[in-house]
């Protein structure tokens, strides 16, 4: 995990994954016991000849932590994340664009 300019370990968890639905969902958070967290919904949607994808998130702060200050921080480095993300999955889903990503070889 990335954030402020930090960088730590952390874990998340499947909750749902509904491949008819084209439903992901997943809860992540730090591997240091702090009790913060974020949940994460990824939806498809079929339209025309292609598709839509909903990304959507919620972050849930420990009790004292820098509420909507850290809120106002870390929204744009989400949507970043968020854009990161769509670029490797499109990357992976269209193999010629792989050689574009940074680090491929």
């Amino acid at each position: 995990m990335r954030a402020s300019g930090g960088r730590w370990p952390s874990r998340s968890r499947a909750l749902v994954a509904d491949p008819v639905a084209h439903r992901f969902e997943y809860e992540t958070h730090t591997d240091d016991g702090n009790p913060s967290s974020a949940l994460w919904s990824w939806q498809v949607t079929p339209v025309d000849a292609g598709c839509e994808l909903t990304v959507t998130w919620a972050v849930y702060r420990a009790p004292g932590a820098d509420g909507l200050l850290g809120a106002r921080i870390r929204r744009p480095a989400l949507i970043n994340e968020v854009r990161t993300s769509l670029a490797g999955l499109d990357a992976h889903l269209q193999p010629s664009k792989a050689d574009a990503l940074p680090g491929s070889s």
